[in-house]
């Protein structure tokens, strides 16, 4: 306990007073420093794509759809000068499609969507790629057997032995029940070789145990891709992921539904050969739950330096279905992280916890003071002040869900900047 009487006690104690100011502000600046965010003036979004930092992983979460629309565009084009091929793969984001169109032309974009029947991922393709294509797409319960890449041989040999290029229509439309036949009438009329019917033959009865599935599959191929597959006629406009790549194309390809999981699967599939190839490949994945598929969510595991994902949606995080651990599994691996305004806490929680944390210093202190009328005026006090650790998110959740949909978190994990700006 110090007293000092009058004025001289009441200096003393507003010195103390801006002297504790002081030390306050001086903490808040570390505090802000330990945070580590770098606050930019408003600018466009695309500043923060460098054309020059390795391509990786990458997260567009929250906030507004267009500025994710020209999040994924700019993205796009630093892997196209990366030497990536593209596929960007949505359920009926025309906003996402027009503004892609438009920043890359018809010429270096193809759009696959009901009413424009260009998709056949099967148009120029081996037996052994087509087998693979189907037999890989299939979902659990309807699996195609082993046996089954038999008759499947035995279909595409059949329209090749006619001379026809084997595309997707052709096996929606085969009549299974009367192949046979039809393989013995083309036989009996010269039109196919008799070595030629024989290898067919031998191929259709080897899978015959396995015709149900394989019509099963198509039939419910077709039903997942109306108006998208195109006819004989059509067939020098169609577009598969391979075409796609060599001709330096965007392939983006509307779903029309997350449940369409064959589709999906056959996307993927064709992705996968890619990558086989030895091609770089960047997967958009705009709104599709990682648990519409099995092939997707295997395919989020095998992210490298040559094939990369990108998820985008109001919300990233639900598309891990409440899978907090395949979450930060895959946020782990990404280059960067744009996170916006969410609606739902609880991701707002997730984000902040994956933004990070640092060591927040904190004061705590006591006052007593007196003031004494009697005899002779005096004026005295005592302060304890005390700085404790403790660690705090850089972000908190709150935060998150109140900044506008135009102000963007960048989290860049080549550079370890987290930035905060609003985007013009």
């Amino acid at each position: 306990m110090s007293e000092s009487s009058g004025l001289t006690g009441l200096i003393v104690a507003l010195i103390n007073h801006r002297k504790n100011k002081k030390i306050r502000r001086l903490i808040n600046e570390q505090n802000e420093q330990n945070q580590g965010i770098a606050r930019y003036y408003p600018c466009d979004i695309e500043a923060f794509f460098d054309e020059n930092e390795p391509i990786g992983n990458m997260a567009f979460s929250g906030g507004a759809s267009y500025i994710r629309c020209r999040e994924i565009s700019r993205e796009i084009e630093c892997a196209i000068l990366q030497g990536y091929s593209v596929v960007v793969l949505h359920c009926g984001d025309r906003e996402l499609e027009d503004y892609l169109l438009n920043t890359f032309g018809n010429q270096f974009f193809a759009a696959v969507y009901k009413g424009n029947p260009i998709y056949d991922p099967f148009y120029e393709r081996s037996n052994a790629e087509i087998d693979r294509l189907v037999m890989s797409s299939c979902v659990k319960g309807t699996e195609i057997g082993p046996t089954g890449k038999n008759y499947l041989d035995g279909m595409s040999d059949f329209m090749r032995a006619k001379g026809k290029v084997p595309f997707l229509d052709m096996y929606f439309t085969c009549p299974h029940s009367q192949l046979i036949q039809m393989v013995n009438d083309h036989e009996n009329q010269g039109r196919i070789s008799s070595a030629d019917a024989r290898n067919i033959m031998a191929e259709l009865l080897q899978g015959e145990t396995e015709r149900s599935n394989v019509q099963y599959f198509f039939e419910r191929l077709r039903n997942q891709t109306p108006y998208m597959v195109p006819q004989s006629s059509q067939l020098n406009n169609s577009i598969n992921v391979e075409k796609a790549a060599k001709r330096g194309q965007i392939l983006s390809i509307d779903l029309q539904n997350t449940v369409n999981t064959l589709l999906l699967n056959m996307v993927l599939n064709e992705v996968e050969l890619e990558l086989e190839s030895g091609r770089k490949m960047l997967l958009v994945c705009d709104n599709l739950p990682l648990a519409s598929s099995e092939n997707l969510e295997n395919l989020v595991k095998k992210s490298s330096s040559k094939f990369n994902i990108t998820l985008s949606s109001g919300d990233v995080y639900s598309l891990f279905g409440s899978d907090e651990n395949a979450f930060f599994s895959f946020m782990g691996k990404c280059t960067k992280a744009i996170i916006s305004k969410h609606v739902s806490s609880f991701s707002c929680q997730k984000w902040s916890d994956y933004i990070g944390s640092y060591d927040k210093q904190e004061i705590t202190s006591t006052m007593a003071e007196n003031t004494n009328y009697y005899d002779k005026w005096s004026f005295g006090g005592t302060r304890t002040m005390n700085v404790n650790v403790k660690r705090e998110n850089i972000v908190k959740a709150e935060e998150i869900a109140r900044i506008n949909d135009n102000d963007v978190l960048v989290v860049n994990n080549n550079t370890g900047e987290i930035a905060f700006t609003q985007v013009l």
